[in-house]
């Protein structure tokens, strides 16, 4: 959308008169829906100053009357759209969950899948199963993504009053993970754990197939639409060559990095781990970056993380040495279940340690080169291989990272 176009040129002129003349209201809902993109660009940082403020207001009450209007006249659409303004209180007008619902129903009953998506998740809310599966169902049935990975859910928890049911799960979560989109791209990840062999309940095994070149699709596909959790596990699987995996830094930070950025405090402290050890020709070590990622991820109260904030602070990694500092966050992770911190602190060995930077470095690789020989053999094997990577998996903590 250009910057003229917003601001009042001829060409919004013509296509306001042409909504203002015709009769077909998907002409003068697509212009009300223009409008609704317009406010939300000029709310965009990057162009907020070359936009006229005044300009916003005009727009979002230009706006409000073509979706009122429509509403009014019956559009399902229209009274959708209405009811997400109803339910979120937004461009002025008083959140009212009430009429929201009323609204979603009418879209619903005249099939529209995101409002019978809506109704489903109020009638779960008020604990009445049946309505609730109803409308869930009818969501699914028109293609609401949202709808489809709930009734997956539904046949895999056997909830809302349904008995659990695989097949007729995986009907809805295949269906799901093709429609995936920003909003939601729960089918795509969790039809991907699947394929890694990582559903915990070993009945979907009867029917699913482990397959990891399956499962990187689906994982890539969550991953692009934004997931973190996506980003995080294939961060993990690249890392430790996991599920036929190839070991690859590069790729592994790559998608650590994604999460880490939408504050996925397990892939902060996944950097951490990589800036701690470098990788060569990937990365090299880097102090202040070990601190940073780390420091991130212990103020979500990760105690993995709280751990490692008190190993820097004890060894000077990335900050000055801080004894008294390096205590408070070893209590911060003991408290939060951090068995290696509280075997520090109850053996009085704080502020002891002899160990060299370059030595924990070398720790570090070495921890990780151990775990990821277990993505050198086929996921589900029994007996003396499987043994073999119990022993590989005690080189990391219980996310699949290594532990400092």
């Amino acid at each position: 959308m250009s910057h003229s176009l917003v601001n009042g040129s001829s060409a919004l002129d013509m296509y306001r008169e042409a909504a203002k003349k015709t009769q077909d209201e998907r002409i003068q809902l697509e212009y009300a829906k223009f409008l609704l993109q317009s406010v939300e660009n000029l709310e965009d940082p990057t162009q907020a100053s070359e936009i006229d403020p005044e300009n916003r207001d005009k727009l979002i009450a230009e706006a409000v009357y073509w979706v009122k209007h429509l509403q009014r006249k019956g559009n399902t659409e229209a009274s959708y759209i209405a009811g997400t303004w109803f339910e979120a209180g937004k461009y002025g007008i008083e959140k009212d969950r009430s009429k929201a619902l009323q609204l979603y129903t009418y879209a619903a009953k005249n099939h529209h899948a995101s409002a019978a998506y809506k109704v489903a998740v109020h009638q779960e809310e008020r604990k009445q199963s049946a309505r609730a599966f109803s409308y869930y169902q009818m969501g699914a049935a028109l293609g609401d993504v949202a709808a489809n990975y709930r009734m997956a859910n539904v046949f895999l928890d056997g909830s809302l009053g349904k008995k659990m049911n695989v097949k007729q799960a995986l009907i809805y979560l295949r269906r799901a993970a093709e429609l995936a989109t920003e909003e939601c791209p729960y089918g795509a990840l969790l039809l991907g754990r699947m394929y890694l062999g990582e559903y915990p309940n070993p009945a979907v095994y009867e029917i699913v197939f482990v397959d990891s070149e399956e499962a990187q699709k689906l994982l890539d596909k969550a991953a692009r639409l934004g997931s973190a959790d996506a980003q995080y596990l294939l961060g993990r699987l690249f890392e430790f060559g996991e599920h036929k995996f190839p070991v690859d830094p590069y790729t592994s930070i790559h998608y650590y990095q994604l999460a880490a950025e939408q504050d996925n405090a397990e892939a902060q402290m996944a950097l951490s781990g990589w800036y701690l050890s470098g990788a060569e020709g990937v990365v090299s070590p880097d102090d202040q970056l070990t601190f940073d990622w780390g420091h991130r991820a212990a103020q979500q109260g990760l105690p993995r993380a709280e751990f490692a904030m008190g190993y820097y602070y004890e060894m000077g990694i990335g900050c000055e040495k801080n004894i008294n500092r390096a205590k408070e966050w070893y209590e911060r992770a003991a408290s939060h279940g951090s068995n290696e911190a509280k075997e520090r602190l109850n053996q009085g060995i704080v502020g002891t340690t002899t160990e060299s930077t370059a030595a924990l470095r070398r720790r570090v690789t070495q921890k990780r080169e151990k775990a990821s020989g277990r993505g050198k053999r086929l996921h589900g094997r029994k007996g003396k291989d499987k043994d073999k990577d119990k022993d590989k998996d005690k080189d990391k903590d219980g996310n699949g990272c290594i532990v400092m």
